[in-house]
């Protein structure tokens, strides 16, 4: 880890080298059925699992987040807070569509030939 002080600074804590750094543990990318199975995981540990998200909704997810872990995790969660927020009792394909749409760079892609995807790119 490289680290170095704020100009002007001559001291440079501990803290602040946890507040600049972040650990990425790159994760394999996952199958479109793995993708499912993971969201079932997330979702089953914070409450009893219900279906959250509607069949065509792990397509859509599956495509945007091109099985990257990270980019499902930060969908499913923005996605979540939307279904909240418009008092929907599941996420819909729309739903991930919309957030995706507003996030300030584009969801890893797995295949450039994906044209839902590439609404994204």
């Amino acid at each position: 880890i490289l680290a170095t002080a704020r100009e002007g600074s001559e001291d440079f804590s501990l803290g602040e080298l946890y507040e600049q750094s972040e650990l990425r543990i790159e994760l394999p990318v996952l199958s479109q059925h793995e993708t499912k199975r993971f969201v079932k995981d997330l979702f089953g540990h914070s409450r009893p699992f219900r279906e959250i998200l509607r069949s065509d909704a792990f397509v859509t997810l599956f495509d945007l987040s091109g099985g990257v872990p990270r980019e499902i995790v930060r969908l499913c969660r923005l996605a979540l807070a939307a279904a909240e927020r418009d008092e929907l009792d599941q996420i819909e394909s729309t739903t991930l569509l919309d957030v995706a749409s507003e996030l300030p760079r584009a969801a890893c892609l797995r295949k450039k030939d994906h044209a839902l995807a590439e609404l994204f790119a």
